[in-house]
Parts: C-alpha cells; sequence; structure tokens
C-alpha cells in the first residue's frame, strides 16, 4: 500500500532524524539536512542546530531546506551572528566589545523581519515565535523596543503576554491604551525595566498617530 509505504518512510525519517540530532557526526546530520525528502520536525532541527550549529556547512544546509519554521530561522541567525563575531574578533577585524554589540542589533534586527513574517491575526505564531525567544533567552526589552521602532506591534503584544501569562485579547486590549495606569500594571508584571517605560510608551503613541 503506497499510503502505509509513505507513512512508514516519514516515521523512518523523523525516527532517524532524532538519533542523527543526538549522537551521530556532523558530516552524517549535513547529509540528512541536506535531503529534501527528510522530513525533520521543528524539535529535530532545533536539536541540530543547538548540537552543530558552529558547523558553517550545517547552517548551510538548513538554510537550503524550505519552509524553515521561524524559531529555526531565529537560531540559524543566532548561530551564524555567533559564527561571524567569533571570526572578526579572531583575525582582530572587531574588538570583543564591538562584536558583540554588532552581533546583537545585527540578531535584533533578524528577528523582528522573522516575526513580521510570522505574525497572523490570531496571534498564535506570534505567541509561539515569543516563547521561543524567551527560552533561547533571546526575548529582550531592547528586541521589544526595536520591534515597535519598526512598526512591529504583533511581537510586543506575544512578549507582554508570555512574559505577563495574560490572555492575548486582554494584553492587546491594554496595549491599546499605552498611556493608562492598566498598561503600567501589565509592563511591571511582565518585568521589563521601568527606565524603558517611557520609550514603550512613546513608540506605541507614534503608532496609534499612525493607525
Amino acid at each position: 500500500d503506497p499510503h502505509v509505504r509513505s507513512t512508514k518512510q516519514g516515521s523512518t525519517f523523523r525516527s532517524a532524524a532524532a538519533a542523527f540530532a543526538g549522537v551521530r557526526s556532523p558530516e552524517a546530520v549535513v547529509a540528512l539536512a541536506a535531503k529534501a525528502g527528510a522530513n525533520l520536525t521543528e524539535g529535530s532541527l532545533l536539536r541540530i542546530l543547538e548540537r552543530f550549529g558552529s558547523e558553517g556547512a550545517m547552517r548551510e544546509a538548513l538554510l537550503g531546506r524550505p519552509h524553515l519554521p521561524a524559531s529555526v530561522r531565529a537560531q540559524l541567525a543566532v548561530a551564524t551572528g555567533d559564527a561571524l563575531a567569533a571570526f572578526s574578533i579572531s583575525v582582530g577585524w572587531l574588538s570583543a566589545e564591538r562584536g558583540e554589540r554588532v552581533v546583537r542589533e545585527a540578531r535584533e534586527k533578524v528577528m523582528v523581519s522573522i516575526a513580521a513574517d510570522a505574525a497572523d491575526e490570531a496571534g498564535r505564531a506570534s505567541l509561539m515565535f515569543a516563547r521561543h525567544l524567551r527560552h533561547s533567552r533571546n526575548l529582550t526589552a531592547a528586541l521589544l523596543l526595536r520591534a515597535l521602532l519598526s512598526n512591529d506591534r504583533s511581537l510586543f503584544e506575544a512578549a507582554m503576554c508570555e512574559l505577563s501569562g495574560l490572555p492575548f485579547a486582554k494584553v492587546a486590549a491594554l496595549v491599546g491604551h499605552s498611556q493608562s495606569p492598566a498598561f503600567n500594571a501589565l509592563y511591571t508584571r511582565a518585568g521589563l525595566p521601568g527606565w524603558l517605560l517611557p520609550a514603550i510608551r512613546g513608540a506605541l503613541a507614534a503608532q496609534a498617530g499612525f493607525d
């Protein structure tokens, strides 16, 4: 039965992906990642990146795969930025401090772009991406301000939802009234730094002026 055969093959690829991600050599995993028919799950791709993200061939193989999840694209950006920074510092092109700053700024720009691409009307994709950023320690106050300055409110709302534990609809309503005491309470509950609140409010007010 072709359908049964296809199902078994898909299961085999998923099992192989998990095994390769955990124990095999970089060369073997690169070959798997480059295989168009390999049904690699989001979790397997993230594990592969965690283990072999410093390998240039691995990053190239993953970049060649179509329809990468937002979380995987984000981790690819992190791995690529780290590799470029390490190289630039090792050859003396950048100081360690300058290299870290350049990579951080570039990473934030990429994250904002990925978030904008992933955004959907219901907010589910944005919430999933915000959760990934939080778990990977890339959900920073600076990133959220950059998102707002880039006219992307979806990532900010999703992040506030993830950090505060409040429902998305309630958070979106509070963000729409950024000058209110209720928004101040939401901001405090999310654990964001107080010194950044005026800038956040200013960015949201500017967006409201263009709506």
